[in-house]
């Protein structure tokens, strides 16, 4: 994504984040979760986090996939299971302060907007 938008001439802010924990200097317009909630032991602590390190009205991109969760690739940690159930994944996302706002080509939301 950073090499994408350096190559645009896109001038964004990167700032990534490694394992679970971060100390995120300010607010943000735009949050990326790309691939690795899966990979959280407490991935709505992680979410929640990000989200509250997101600006009224920005957006977080998510990009998940718990389908992989059964134990079949370790580091998709088989806990995780239960975030397949769609609903279930959205009631939890929305209760850490977001809403969808904008699915993929496939009808995947994978934008999602603070309110609050």
């Amino acid at each position: 994504m950073e090499f994408i938008c350096k190559k645009r001439g896109i001038k964004v802010n990167f700032v990534p984040i490694i394992g679970e924990t971060a100390d995120l200097p300010e607010q943000y317009d735009y949050v990326i979760a790309s691939e690795f909630l899966e990979h959280c032991w407490n991935p709505l602590t992680v979410l929640r986090y990000l989200v509250s390190k997101t600006k009224k009205y920005g957006l977080v991109y998510i990009s998940d996939f718990y389908d992989d969760c059964k134990g079949e690739d370790p580091s998709h940690l088989k806990h995780n299971n239960i975030y397949q159930d769609i609903a279930f994944k959205f009631h939890n996302y929305e209760a850490c302060g977001i809403e969808p706002y904008q699915s993929d080509l496939n009808n995947i939301i994978k934008i999602w907007k603070k309110y609050e």
